[in-house]
């Protein structure tokens, strides 16, 4: 194939990274303070939380486009005088208040919209480390000498996931739950999934009409609800001094902000000395109450015994950490929003076509001409779409290895890329945090009880714990599983623009590329069809929900809730699609789609290798080689398999699990951080199938891609979910048979059978495929510091390697280009989701 005559492929403007100046007027964790230091224009101003006149100066002097604030006011004058001073320059980057807690109370949000502000907030974030504060303030103390608990009334105002885990504690005590929140006294199936969210018995709690049937009723009070001014429910003054005077227990504990307690409610249980309160929060509210009392008591220059005012429960161990990790993940995805916009505005410019040289005329920090070489191993969709991106950027001297033969005959013989089916899909939640609530045991349970376990646990590595107590952890980390869920779809939807943007500027070496466009995502029950129309309608305005006649009509192969089909009792009952939604994306033949990117690699004269897997990794220095040559300094030497070594300026490692410990070592940050889950693939004759659908299924089985071949003739279903670890899959494994079947048996519940067929349905050939996955469903970008940073890992992208293929790409070469960015920061493997360190609630 030629290219000399074409314009070059790229997944990105001309244009210099967006960049982004950063004013973080809070104080953050060590750590991520020397972390932001690595970007340029951020300013780190913890001393602007105290004085509201002196940070808007900061705003309208600096004029930052993102604010980072803790419970800092931020008031209308302040956000119009920023707003017009970043305008004023001519500069149209979207503004961004981002809250490093939840209360949005001191943020006139109301003045942000009117200025075109965005306001984020991480709600429940912090919310495991207050809940053990309130835990050991509410129980700990309560607890006999022995450490036996009298079972008591633990009463709870609010029932968010602070107090759903306090009520976890005092349950596992044997304590009994008065709770009330409007939306549990209001709908019954709300009680009914908050006591599954929480694992809580319908014996061991009672749901209060109101506040006053907590109060009255209680020995022990937890109140945790945010501070709110309008609404429905407004919380400010929401506690009074009438609730005070009936409780009748000992003791109150509220993390709330002091504004959701009234004056006179505040008087009232100081002046009860026989009750113990604690009133935790920020220090900018917490002294000004304490001035307030002592004020009202002039008699006392202190607070009396029992009464205690706080601000312990923001300093408990890891709460910063998550916070700043939190505020760092929605830094990155306003980062990959606007290099999204400015893939957008690429595909709808002349200039997008301009020929390369003169692309790289307009910014020429993209040209690197180095006579080390860049090595890239893995010469899977995620590494190929690396070394084109690189190439494009006007990097040369570029070599691809991958381990893989070139005959791709064996699957076994093949990794994640060639080694599964031909099918992969991309879309905009093609891969999503797994580790959810409903899966905090999944890995502790077989493939036959609905679970992701392969493995014997007395098997696993002191490195395979960690990563399955990591991901057992995130589960139970519901508000920075939304932020980092967030980002994912950030990275998806920048990568999905990425091909896009090569589709339309190569269309010639993927003519032959079936392209189904538009993926319809079906669910199996009502609730799921609900949930999926939710998040599906929220990030894609294009997305649109079909009913089982539609989808009946235009698949008329799937058992639908509109079929009337009579079922077959030696066969299992039809799995009935209530719905779907139809999402942005496409389906592709993945072997067909890599064979086309490496076939643009190796036109534009980057070599690639195939059959050269790479046993390790060193770091070599200046002066002899070794080998009888001078050594370029810093230069990185790659050993084969075979024994021969060659030498790099950089290295980009693709590869995860055991390949990844045995090249960067088992000290690197990202060492063990991506490990493997097995997904397996079954190929059947078509059974009438036009278009790709994706089916919404139970665990182990999970998402099932239904893929067409080029011609239609055959269809490719992958799913399934399977914890390999480091090891590799053991041959007649009886749990991976165990996960093959559920496959099996969920396709074939999909599919109708023809009139007076019997038997399953035929399978062609069955696959297994180790997918690369981090716990906390984000991918790993780490320049390794044991190489002088010229070892670069982009890797672990859970099961959305295809779609985010080209998101990798561009960051590897900013981060090469530029150093780290906001992005970077938030992908570093020693991110907090990562670390197996989880904060248990005393039972």
């Amino acid at each position: 194939m030629s290219t000399s005559a074409e314009p070059g492929i790229y997944f990105r403007s001309h244009r210099p990274r967006p960049t982004r100046r950063i004013l973080v007027a809070t104080g953050v964790g060590e750590s991520t303070r020397l972390s932001l230091t690595s970007l340029p224009l951020v300013w780190l101003r913890a001393d602007l939380a105290a004085t509201p006149a002196a940070l808007s100066g900061a705003l309208s002097t600096l004029r930052p486009h993102t604010l980072v604030v803790g419970a800092n006011p931020v008031d209308a004058s302040t956000i119009a005088a920023w707003a017009t001073a970043v305008r004023a320059q001519n500069d149209h980057n979207k503004l961004l208040i981002i809250r490093r807690g939840t209360s949005l109370a001191a943020i006139d949000c109301d003045a942000a919209a009117r200025h075109d502000v965005t306001v984020v907030n991480t709600p429940e974030v912090n919310a495991r480390h207050i809940a053990r504060f309130v835990v050991d303030a509410l129980l700990i103390a309560q607890a006999s000498p022995a450490g036996l608990a009298t079972p008591l009334t633990v009463g709870l105002i609010g029932a968010g996931s602070i107090n759903g885990r306090v009520a976890r504690a005092a349950a596992a005590q044997g304590h009994r739950i008065l709770v009330h929140t409007p939306s549990l006294a209001a709908d019954p199936q709300a009680r009914v999934s908050w006591l599954a969210e929480h694992v809580l018995t319908a014996a061991a709690v009672t749901f209060a009409p109101d506040i006053d049937t907590v109060f009255a009723g209680s020995d022990l009070l937890s109140v945790a609800v945010p501070l709110t001014v309008g609404g429905a429910h407004p919380t400010r003054g929401l506690v009074g001094a009438e609730q005070v005077k009936t409780f009748i227990g000992s003791r109150i504990v509220t993390i709330c902000e002091p504004d959701v307690l009234t004056e006179d409610a505040v008087t009232d249980a100081y002046a009860r000395r026989e009750l113990t309160v604690v009133i935790d929060n920020a220090p900018g509210l917490i002294d000004p109450l304490r001035r307030q009392i002592l004020d009202r008591f002039p008699d006392s220059t202190v607070l009396r015994p029992g009464f205690t005012l706080s601000s312990a429960a923001m300093r408990m161990p890891g709460c910063a950490e998550d916070l700043d990790q939190a505020v760092l993940t929605v830094v990155a995805s306003s980062e990959i929003a606007d290099l999204v916009t400015g893939l957008d505005s690429n595909l709808d410019t002349e200039s997008a076509r301009e020929p390369l040289a003169d692309r790289r005329a307009h910014n020429p920090r993209h040209h690197r001409s180095d006579p080390a070489e860049t090595v890239i191993i893995g010469g899977g969709i995620v590494g190929l779409t690396i070394a084109l991106s690189l190439h494009t950027a006007g990097w040369r001297n570029l070599r691809v290895l991958d381990a893989a033969p070139a005959d791709h005959t064996d699957p076994k013989r093949q990794g994640t890329t060639y080694g599964g089916t031909d099918g992969r899909h991309l879309s905009l939640t093609e891969t999503v945090p797994h580790a959810d609530a409903s899966r905090r045991t999944v890995l502790a349970r077989p493939p036959r009880d609905g679970g992701w376990q392969l493995r014997d646990p007395l098997t696993l590595s002191d490195t395979e714990r960690e990563w399955v107590a990591a991901f057992e952890g995130f589960t139970d980390r519901p508000g920075l599983r939304a932020l980092t869920a967030d980002l994912a779809i950030g990275i998806n939807r920048l990568g999905l623009r990425g091909w896009e943007t090569l589709f339309a500027h190569y269309p010639h070496a993927f003519e032959r590329l079936r392209r189904d466009a538009r993926l319809p995502r079906c669910y199996l029950s009502a609730a799921d069809l609900a949930a999926g129309t939710r998040l599906q309608t929220a990030i894609d305005a294009a997305a649109s929900v079909l009913s089982p006649d539609e989808i009946a009509l235009r698949w008329p192969a799937l058992v639908t809730a509109a079929g009337g089909l009579t079922e077959d009792p030696n066969q299992p009952p039809p799995a009935a699609i209530h719905g779907a939604v139809e999402v942005d994306g496409y389906a592709v033949n993945i072997h067909q789609l890599a064979d086309a990117v490496r076939d643009l690699v190796v036109a534009v004269g980057v070599p690639v290798h195939a059959g050269s897997p790479v046993r390790c990794l060193r770091q070599v220095g200046n002066g002899d080689s070794g080998h009888g040559r001078e050594s370029h300094p810093n230069e990185v030497e790659l050993v084969l398999s075979d024994g021969t070594t060659r030498r790099a300026g950089t290295v980009i490692v693709t590869v995860g699990g055991r390949d990844l410990v045995a090249l960067v070592g088992a000290d690197a940050a990202s060492s063990g951080t991506v490990q493997h889950v097995l997904g397996v693939s079954l190929t059947m004759p078509n059974p009438g199938l036009r278009h790709a659908l994706k089916v919404h299924a139970p665990d182990p089985v999970g998402v099932v891609n239904i893929t067409l071949s080029p011609d239609s003739a055959v269809i490719h279903a992958s799913g399934g979910f399977g914890y390999l670890g480091l090891a590799r899959p053991r041959a007649g494994d009886p749990r991976v048979a165990e996960l093959m079947a559920a496959l099996e048996e969920t396709v074939g519940r999909l599919l109708a059978r023809p009139p007076g067929a019997a038997g399953p349905h035929p399978v062609l050939d069955r696959r297994t495929c180790e997918r690369p996955m981090t716990p906390d469903g984000l991918p790993v970008l780490e320049a390794v510091d044991a190489f002088g940073g010229r070892v670069v890992v982009a890797a672990g992208t859970n099961a959305g390697g295809t779609v985010q293929a080209p998101a990798l790409a561009i960051l590897v070469e900013d981060l090469l280009n530029g150093g780290p960015g906001g992005v970077h920061l938030a992908l570093r493997p020693d991110r907090t989701s990562l670390r197996s360190t989880r904060v248990p609630v005393p039972t």
